[in-house]
């Protein structure tokens, strides 16, 4: 069966990484490093000390990872993917917070594995909105027992057909919040459109108690409510505009779009121009809904809005995240610098996780990443990650 087969994978996995011999301190030698801020430093040595980055140094005597010829990064974020987004032994996708043809300890282990491929992806860290099975997956990564991402969660999602009074919208944030949730997401429409009016009770409540927000809003109309309402992000937005953007970027709320959407759901149906190969030629060959979505963000980009990445990853997306990064730079104008500043420091500000992760900087988490080659002169290399190291612990290293 699938999952038999999925569980002996994460079984091996564990192995695998039990058997890195495990070093406290250790030191990097970089010959081209991103700090995530958009600085790129030359010839440097990154110190790890207890996890975190200690110091950064011209190259001194000794090293312990050679990553010269190598781009060096932080650890990627991604601000929105379905960990536990799956198909189960039928081959049927499974909606979030149900089980399909499989028991719960094999969607568990399902989770896992989709976990585990995100990390050997290069994302250290990820926000997963939306099912309850990310959650004891999440605390056993936290726990060391399994490898992955830290996991950031929504626990369930908030839709309008939940909503029949004023007081169920207060009653599940603050549920929410007891229970550990990390976020508070709102289908703002597609299931349903929630009104102007209770979009700014969830969003207000949910600042009152320090809960971040974040609005799933295809339409226009829902983009402004979520600005209206303040919410802290707006995700894919596929009808948002310059001034959309603006009032954005005044308010300091972050958009989260994900052009891989319309990219790996055609995907299922035909082949589609692969990330890791992909030229401007072969823009005729994606999906018809790609480009007007290219040229919202190429309007996100030309404004003073912050950008956070965003996957979206689905069932068997897991593990291709970084595509992402591709769509952005080759068809939607950014530059390599700014592609990884959103999922970086960036992201990390997103998350309110600004003073931990998303830079390679003294007192920060050692989550570092490094890609074969220059990625300054070719995004497609995110797709050739060579060395991954999460909390100072090396998960993935090719000499």
């Amino acid at each position: 069966m699938f999952f038999k087969n999925r569980s002996l994978v994460v079984l091996l996995f564990v192995l695998t990484l039990q058997s890195w011999p495990a070093i406290a301190d250790s030191v990097l030698r970089t010959s081209l490093l991103l700090d995530g801020t958009g600085k790129v430093l030359i010839n440097k040595d990154i110190h790890i000390r207890d996890g975190r980055i200690h110091q950064i140094t011209d190259w001194g005597s000794s090293f312990d990872f050679d990553l010269r010829g190598q781009t060096v990064t932080p650890g990627w974020i991604d601000t929105h993917t379905h960990i536990a987004a799956r198909t189960d032994s039928a081959g049927q996708h499974v909606m979030p917070n149900s089980l399909g043809d499989e028991t719960l300890a094999e969607a568990a282990l399902a989770t896992a594995a989709n976990a585990y491929a995100t990390l050997m992806a290069g994302f250290t860290t990820i926000r997963s909105p939306g099912d309850l099975l990310d959650v004891p997956v999440a605390q056993s990564i936290n726990k060391g027992g399994l490898p992955g991402p830290r996991i950031l969660t929504s626990r369930e999602l908030l839709f309008a057909g939940d909503i029949t009074s004023d007081t169920d919208i207060i009653k599940f944030v603050h549920r929410m919040k007891r229970e550990g949730a990390d976020v508070l997401k709102v289908f703002g429409d597609n299931h349903g459109t929630i009104t102007a009016k209770h979009l700014a009770i969830a969003c207000g409540e949910a600042k009152k108690i320090s809960l971040l927000t974040m609005v799933h809003a295809d339409s226009l109309a829902t983009v402004n409510n979520g600005i209206n309402a303040n919410c802290d992000s707006i995700e894919h937005g596929f009808q948002a505009n310059k001034t959309s953007f603006v009032k954005m970027a005044d308010k300091g709320i972050f958009y989260s779009p994900s052009l891989d959407i319309p990219v790996h759901y055609a995907r299922r149906l035909g082949d589609i121009p692969e990330a890791k190969s992909y030229t401007s030629v072969q823009r005729e060959l994606m999906p018809p809904d790609y480009m007007p979505y290219v040229r919202v963000f190429q309007s996100a980009v030309a404004s003073d809005v912050e950008i956070v990445f965003a996957s979206d990853a689905v069932a068997g997306v897991h593990g291709s995240n970084a595509d992402e990064f591709v769509w952005r730079v080759i068809d939607g104008g950014q530059t390599p610098l700014q592609a990884i500043g959103n999922a970086t420091s960036t992201a990390a500000k997103a998350l309110g996780l600004e003073g931990e992760i998303g830079r390679i900087s003294p007192g920060y988490q050692a989550d570092i990443v490094a890609v074969d080659g220059n990625l300054l002169d070719d995004i497609r290399l995110v797709k050739s990650v060579s060395f991954i190291m999460k909390g100072g612990e090396v998960y993935y290293h090719k000499p």
